[in-house]
């Protein structure tokens, strides 16, 4: 059966009378301007707020992870920049403007990013036998680096 005949029967009507849009072309688009300093140049971090046992439905201490962006040069977040939904944690029954947020114990800042915490892990160690490397998920602050290790207390 031809893409015509299948046209007629109505299958593929909506793909063959849908224009064509190109992407955008980036250099065409408006630059993200920072409103405290004027940079363009932003990166995604992460807002910590420290859920307690009392406000969490599994009665257990835990972490809500907010994703945002926020400005290289000033460190400043941009609340207007799009950014993947909310980590998703145990818990339905709490506002996380309610919750506590965790701030860096070196320079007090509230901003962080993820990072990687890599290990080697000698022959010895591993189970196959082979020296290999362990990876750790961990959040680091964004002004002075100092890495987060144990997010809840």
């Amino acid at each position: 059966m031809s893409r015509l005949q299948r046209a007629k029967k109505g299958k593929d009507w909506k793909k063959m009378n849908t224009p064509k849009i190109p992407p955008p072309n980036p250099a065409d688009l408006d630059d993200v301007i920072c409103i405290k300093c004027g940079s363009t140049i932003f990166s995604t971090g992460i807002r910590l707020k420290r859920v307690s046992a009392i406000q969490s439905r599994t009665k257990n201490e835990t972490v809500w992870i907010q994703y945002i962006a926020y400005c290289t040069r000033c460190k400043e977040p941009d609340p207007t920049i799009p950014m993947p939904a909310t980590k998703q944690v145990a818990f339905s029954n709490v506002d996380p403007e309610d919750l506590e947020v965790m701030k860096c114990k070196d320079c007090e800042s509230t901003l962080f990013r993820s990072a990687t915490l890599v290990k080697r892990v000698s022959a010895l160690q591993s189970q196959t036998g082979k020296a290999t490397v362990a990876t750790q998920a961990l959040a680091v602050c964004v002004q002075c680096y100092e890495p987060i290790i144990n997010l809840i207390k």
